[in-house]
């Protein structure tokens, strides 16, 4: 466990969150809601676009979508797997070594 963390030389304390470290002493930059109050503590969804093959081509979570169209909504839950969907989703890229999509529907 770390007990120390030094950010710019200055020593923040451990005990207290990391927003309450980094926006202490500058209030213009903390922002209107906590980390997460809209995105981790809600079901994200996850969707994917798919290939005539049944392939998943794309991946991503409707926090980061503006438009779905053309995705099929695959999953739904709470995290960071969910949120991240594009890199935390799989345990794997979706595409392997080869240039070969590896997930299929």
């Amino acid at each position: 466990m770390i007990d120390e963390i030094f950010v710019d030389e200055e020593l923040v304390n451990t005990n207290e969150s990391f927003e309450d470290n980094v926006f202490a002493q500058n209030e213009d930059i903390k922002p209107k809601k906590k980390f997460g109050d809209v995105v981790f503590n809600r079901k994200v969804k996850v969707f994917a676009k798919i290939n005539n093959d049944g392939f998943i081509t794309e991946i991503n979570s409707d926090v980061f979508l503006k438009d779905t169209a053309g995705f099929v909504q695959i999953d739904e839950g709470v995290g960071d797997k969910f949120v991240y969907a594009q890199t935390m989703y799989f345990d794997n890229p979706i595409i392997d070594e080869d240039g070969n999509y590896r997930y299929k529907v």
